[in-house]
């Protein structure tokens, strides 16, 4: 009989316990169908984001200009800043303005290259608080977290994982080749492609195209403080000495130009020999040849785009 009323005693203390934790709600785990505006492949190993659908499509809308002489070229892409085109080479399906600026992807029949496309308003984030996912795969994975961790500790944005995928965010991607991304927020999920060889310094400068900022050699300004030197430069590179539209300014519009920007070029980039400048710069100005973070300039842009 005691037993018994021992045994009774145990199982009703038990319940009782039972009834007066409070539930621990644990977070749900992310599944990849969830992804707004991806479509996804999902095997038993691994997971991953294949396409952002909602990436916009580009259309050509000025023919190929054909073989030019250098002089023509250059007048050419001069002439683009005034009729608000933008020329981007075709690579991975993808439309690439500037050298790393994703425009979108392009239709079948638009593969030739190079193509021209209408500029469109940039568009800001809404927020300081950016969601983000890194694939699995993503052979540069630590590099990223590096990016991030200096981004979050440095300025006022937050990167934060993804813990749900109904919001607007920023996955990193492997790319074949470089590193590209898109300028500004274009709504969704969008990508920044990375491939093995994209380095922290890299990682930086394309976090803040997506954010929103131009290169700095591509001001609407720039002829106020550089000189572009077109005879040294590879004709094939000369669109990425584009000027960008004025639409494009916002993030860096009542700044000086940033010679020590990670958004600036070296002052030989592109150059057909080694050594030689293909931009330089005016007065006293001098380009910082040792770029690996944001600079002072950097960082009071994004601040003052950002803070809330």
């Amino acid at each position: 009989m005691k037993k018994m009323l021992v045994l009774i005693f145990i199982v009703l203390s038990v319940v009782y316990l039972t009834l007066s934790i409070p539930e621990i709600n644990t977070p749900k785990k992310i599944s990849f169908e969830n992804i707004k505006g991806a479509s996804v492949t999902v095997n038993k190993e691994k997971a991953k984001v294949i396409k952002n659908e909602i990436t916009p499509i580009v259309k050509k809308v000025i023919p190929e200009q054909g073989k030019q002489e250098e002089h023509s070229q250059i007048s050419f892409i001069k002439r683009l800043k005034e009729e608000k085109i933008i020329q981007a080479r075709v690579e991975d399906g993808y439309a690439i303005a500037y050298g790393d600026v994703l425009l979108g992807e392009v239709d079948a029949d638009s593969m030739e290259k190079p193509v021209f496309v209408e500029s469109t308003p940039m568009n800001l984030w809404d927020s300081n608080k950016i969601h983000y996912f890194i694939e699995p795969d993503l052979a540069n994975k630590m590099e990223v977290e590096k990016a991030i961790e200096i981004i979050n500790q440095t300025t006022v944005m937050e990167f934060i994982p993804f813990d749900t995928w109904d919001v607007d965010g920023i996955v990193f991607r492997t790319g074949k080749n470089n590193c590209y991304s898109y300028l500004g927020k274009i709504g969704g999920i969008q990508p920044i492609m990375l491939s093995p060889q994209c380095k922290v310094t890299e990682i930086l400068h394309e976090i803040l195209h997506a954010l929103g900022f131009i290169h700095e050699q591509s001001r609407s300004d720039r002829d106020e403080y550089i000189d572009i030197i077109w005879d040294n430069i590879i004709p094939e590179y000369y669109s990425q000495f584009q000027i960008v539209p004025e639409s494009y300014m916002l993030t860096v519009e009542g700044t000086d130009f940033d010679f020590s920007s990670i958004m600036l070029y070296r002052p030989d980039s592109f150059s057909k020999e080694e050594g030689r400048k293909t931009m330089q710069p005016k007065g006293a100005g001098q380009f910082n040849l040792k770029i690996e973070n944001f600079s002072k300039i950097d960082i009071e842009r994004i601040d003052r785009i950002y803070r809330k």
